[in-house]
């Protein structure tokens, strides 16, 4: 063992038995820049945040040392602890049971354990320690309540957005062709009769083919 980081745990315990947590924090994590695989540590220094009333990074560190060390129970209580202050008791009944199983005759979390279950209605005790929580930073968030849509201004529902088209999100609209105006001085009658007219293509033959003959009809006779 690295002789500063234990004269660091030494002064840290010292100071958090007299109560001066700041200081005893600032010595853990002194101690943690030399080692950041010591899950003691870690443990340590939730504990002195949660003194100061740092709730967010108590339950950060003792999330640290549950996974440095999964099968130390005291890390489950560190993080019980931290989710009991910010009032998430779903989460930490399930965290105290999971380190009861850990270290059965732990007397902490059985008060824990007990106070939760006399602040929870029956049901939901029953529903909570018959689930085994996955043993995740995502198993202490309790479930959210269900978002409620937004209302407009004028008391009504809001109506779901129109569903436009993919083509037509992506292609931009074509100006449509206007007609040409007439030259000056056309006919109304001539024009109209242009216009009504079919449009004919030239076609395009290769080169040194010869164009099909048209058949020529046979004029008939006049007769008498």
């Amino acid at each position: 063992m690295d002789p500063d980081i234990e004269k660091l745990k030494d002064e840290g315990r010292i100071l958090f038995a007299q109560g001066d947590y700041a200081a005893a924090e600032k010595c853990y994590t002194r101690a943690i820049g030399l080692n950041k695989a010591d899950h003691i540590l870690f443990s340590n220094r939730s504990a002195c945040y949660l003194k100061q009333g740092n709730n967010q990074p108590a339950l950060d560190d003792a999330l640290v040392c549950i996974q440095l060390a999964p099968l130390w129970a005291k890390g489950y209580s560190r993080l019980g602890d931290a989710l009991m202050a910010t009032d998430r008791k779903f989460s930490a009944l399930r965290w105290f049971k999971n380190g009861l199983k850990l270290d059965p005759s732990n007397q902490h979390m059985q008060e824990m354990l007990q106070q939760i279950q006399q602040e929870l209605p029956e049901d939901q005790q029953e529903e909570i320690l018959q689930s085994d929580a996955p043993l995740s930073a995502k198993s202490t968030t309790d479930p959210p309540a269900p978002a409620l849509p937004a209302q407009s201004s004028t008391g009504s529902p809001p109506k779901p957005p129109v569903n436009v088209p993919l083509r037509a999100q992506q292609q931009p609209l074509q100006p449509q062709a206007t007609p040409s105006a007439a030259p000056a001085g056309a006919s109304p009658v001539l024009m109209a009769r242009k216009a009504s007219y079919p449009v004919t293509r030239k076609v395009q033959y290769p080169v040194g083919a010869k164009p099909p003959q048209r058949s020529q009809t046979p004029t008939m006779p006049n007769r008498p």
